[in-house]
């Protein structure tokens, strides 16, 4: 189901629309793992004409990624050609002359931008200066969660200018949004959005299932115990143990752990928006998440 994202999806046509007058831009979509980015974008592309070039670049979670390994995919899907053996500056100035020959608009997209390379960061700061003289949309998603103040996309997005570029959240799904899932699984709706923390790929999972007390479906519990693996194992500890806590945790409640348990835990804990600030304490983003961590 694509609940909810009309809007934002009406302002990418609107922003496409504008490439020809106004200059290229570049459009940022972050959100958690889940939310929806890709199937927004996915939806965007479907509503262009048939003959309209397009190409998507992809980075991956590879220990040792791939120098500009989502700009190989731009070039290509766009080129006909790759490039990986030719000089490098192929890829900078030589792309950037090849995009602006089309003389039509171009829509590039390169997804999960949390995981880029250097090299690729140093391409994104290249076209990114250059946009407004480039016939080009350009879509990059990331998940705001694993990125913060400190990484290096950071950086390099406040590098482009302001004129040519958006920033566009996704917000979890509302309690209406919920019920038009139509869940059929004894749960009310208000019971799934707690649950779920209104994160698509988590709805649509459990949606049609019927879930015994502290059960989750596999794919879901895979892609927590995924992010859980990418923490340090203090980290991950110190979440396993509050996670014998349903619902609000309350603050005082981190006076009977040991003050080397929490200070190892509790930065990456809230960084990473494992746990969220509520009135009284905190607790889980998603209950699904506690559940994770528990089993």
């Amino acid at each position: 189901m694509f609940l909810e994202r009309e809007a934002i999806l009406k302002k990418l046509h609107e922003l496409d629309s504008s490439v020809c007058g106004s200059g290229g831009k570049i459009v940022f979509i972050s959100g958690e793992a889940g939310i929806g980015k890709t199937t927004l974008i996915d939806h965007f592309l479907s509503g262009l004409e048939p003959d309209r070039r397009r190409a998507v670049g992809l980075c991956d979670p590879l220990h040792t990624p791939r120098p500009l390994g989502p700009v190989q995919d731009l070039a290509f899907q766009l080129f006909d050609t790759n490039e990986a053996a030719a000089r490098e500056d192929a890829y900078f100035d030589g792309f950037a002359q090849k995009l602006e020959a089309f003389g039509t608009p171009a829509v590039l997209v390169m997804e999960d931008l949390h995981w880029v390379d250097d090299r690729t960061l140093d391409w994104l700061k290249f076209i990114g200066r250059r946009l407004a003289a480039l016939p080009v949309l350009m879509i990059c998603s990331y998940r705001d969660d694993e990125v913060d103040a400190g990484h290096s996309l950071r950086s390099a997005m406040g590098h482009i200018p302001a004129a040519s570029k958006v920033q566009i959240p996704l917000s979890p799904l509302s309690l209406d949004a919920v019920r038009q899932f139509g869940a059929d699984n004894g749960l009310a709706a208000e019971k799934i959005l707690e649950i779920t923390g209104g994160n698509p790929f988590f709805l649509t999972e459990i949606a049609a299932e019927t879930l015994d007390a502290g059960q989750i479906p596999n794919s879901v519990a895979d892609a927590l115990n995924a992010r859980l693996n990418q923490l340090t194992d203090p980290a991950v500890h110190f979440i396993e143990i509050l996670s014998c806590w349903p619902g609000l945790i309350p603050s005082r409640s981190l006076r009977v752990l040991p003050a080397d348990v929490v200070e190892a835990g509790m930065e990456a804990a809230f960084r990473r928006r494992f746990l969220i600030e509520v009135e009284g304490g905190f607790k889980f983003r998603h209950e699904l998440m506690r559940h994770a961590a528990y089993g």
